[in-house]
């Protein structure tokens, strides 16, 4: 059974109470299968997913994926979507910050398709994982975003923040040639060679220098946004930094490929201080958030808010219709009527969750919110609500503005051969090391094999020496040692000494994960 019931705070409405349904450790996300009426799923920081079943959570995790996870700061394991064909194909996808080699407060945004165990519908399949997307997020470990959806027309929605640089310096988010500061859109399948492709109605599929997976841009970290599981509604909780946190709104159809203002500006206001300001669209072509609210107090943490959810739950007859948010730092709950141009009727709940990190919803439209101090709490009203159909999915509308709908042509195929550049010591002495050393760097992710060949003077043919096979991070320099077994190395040592050159012949080839091969040959002269 579901557990105790928090204190509801003096003044409170008696329809409504926050109800504990577990405690995890950090959890950032609470969700379920649409229509399941038994169970949600919890994502946590460090990278696990755990299950609470009719009241109780469960021994076993739903997934671990905690090796894969970094989580300085605002890191971790950032939530999870389920297919809408889940029933049937059994796939999910989770977002998560995987570690950025080389920098320590760096990571990369990573999207990854699992399948559910084929045996236990509680249990993940681990082997599964097939990742879908990277984002690279160097430098800070701020602002990832972290929210995946699927929308009403069944397109994966991902959000990322903008790097974390003070006041966005490096402009990503108003850059539509980066993923940094975005609402996302794509079809996570599988095509044939492609991890993902891009939907024929995404608003800059056909835009020069744009990003094709960019949907919308201009945004600084949002955290959460969802769908109004009724209608298909878009709302975005936009996390601020100097002065306001902001609520954006888009009626399903409306506002797509729009630019929400970071960092130019921060809520309905400029930015102050912000140099240059020649990077900022000219005033009035952003897209106003319907909310704004200001910090309060002092200290480091005085304002951020927490996107939540259109109240769908017929149990929570006085919330039913309002948009849901929260604040992490306050702790305070708050609801409004969504609008354009602008919200209204905010109020406060009489309920305090403290460092309310995440909404969510399950199966049944209940809505739940997480603590980020370990507790979940599901909303509950006056009287019990039984776990009503899915309801249809909205008409989709198409979109308008920002771009418009091209004609989709077919994803590219990558035919580009990775740039493969090879450096080192011309000439290199046998003794010190009895070896041969040379630096390796690739344009992508490449895996590479280097074999050697050996002209010993006198000798009948030349001697080769064992492949050496390495995996290369993109653009890092990596050193490379081929070892000369001792045979070998008492061979050349008898060449040099009758003061005769040998030569080393290395040949790199590199391939990328499509497949594209480039060769490149390195000559090293060895002596005493």
């Amino acid at each position: 059974m579901l557990g105790s019931a928090l204190a509801v705070a003096p003044g409170a409405r008696a329809d409504i109470s926050l109800v504990e349904v577990g405690s995890f450790t950090s959890p950032t996300y609470v969700t379920a299968p649409s229509g399941d009426p038994d169970r949600i799923f919890v994502t946590e920081k460090g990278g696990k997913i755990e299950i609470v079943r009719d009241g109780v959570k469960l021994a076993q995790p739903f997934l671990d994926i905690s090796a894969d996870v970094v989580t300085n700061a605002e890191q971790g394991l950032g939530s999870m979507a389920f297919a809408p064909d889940y029933a049937s194909s059994g796939l999910f996808y989770v977002e998560y910050t995987a570690p950025r080699s080389g920098d320590a407060d760096g990571s990369v945004v990573t999207v990854e398709e699992f399948r559910r165990s084929s045996t236990d519908p509680d249990r993940a399949d681990p082997g599964s994982g097939r990742v879908v997307l990277t984002v690279d997020h160097p430098d800070r470990p701020y602002h990832n975003g972290g929210q995946l959806q699927f929308g009403p027309d069944g397109m994966l929605y991902i959000s990322v923040g903008d790097g974390g640089l003070p006041l966005d310096s490096a402009n990503n988010a108003q850059t539509t040639g980066v993923l940094l500061g975005k609402i996302l859109r794509i079809d996570p399948r599988q095509a044939g060679a492609y991890a993902y492709t891009i939907p024929p109605d995404n608003p800059f599929l056909a835009v020069s220098g744009a990003r094709p997976e960019v949907y919308d841009y201009g945004l600084r970290n949002p955290w959460r946004f969802s769908f109004d599981r009724l209608n298909g509604d878009l709302v975005i909780g936009d996390v601020g930094e100097s002065d306001y946190e902001e609520i954006d709104y888009a009626p399903q159809g409306t506002d797509v490929g729009v630019d929400y203002g970071w960092r130019c500006k921060e809520g309905l206001h400029d930015t102050p201080t912000l140099a240059p300001r020649d990077r900022c669209t000219p005033s009035g072509t952003y897209v106003d958030p319907v909310f704004e609210y200001p910090h309060v107090g002092s200290g480091s943490c005085r304002g951020s808010i927490t996107g939540g959810y259109v109240v769908r739950d017929q149990a929570l007859i006085s919330l039913y219709g309002r948009y849901l948010y929260g604040d992490f730092c306050l702790g305070t709950i708050r609801s409004l009527m969504l609008g354009k141009p602008s919200a209204s009727e905010d109020q406060a709940l009489p309920l305090s969750v403290p460092h309310v990190d995440s909404f969510g919803e399950d199966g049944c439209g209940h809505v739940y919110v997480a603590s980020f101090e370990g507790p979940v709490y599901r909303l509950a009203g006056d009287k019990a609500a039984p776990c009503p159909k899915p309801p249809p999915p909205p008409p989709v509308v198409p979109p308008t503005g920002g771009g418009g709908n091209p004609p989709p042509p077919p994803p590219p195929p990558d035919e580009t051969p990775p740039r493969l550049t090879l450096d080192g010591a011309r000439v290199q002495h046998l003794l010190s090391h009895r070896a041969i050393y040379i630096g390796l760097r690739c344009s992508e992710p490449c895996g590479v094999v280097a074999t050697t060949s050996l002209a010993i003077p006198r000798a009948r043919r030349a001697t080769h020496l064992a492949k050496v096979s390495v995996t290369l991070p993109p653009h890092e320099w990596v050193r490379l040692g081929l070892r000369i077994p001792r045979k070998d190395a008492h061979a050349v040592l008898h060449s040099l000494r009758g003061r005769r050159r040998v030569l080393a012949l290395i040949t790199v080839v590199a391939r990328d994960a499509s497949g594209n091969e480039t060769r490149r040959s390195f000559r090293v002269y060895l002596v005493r």
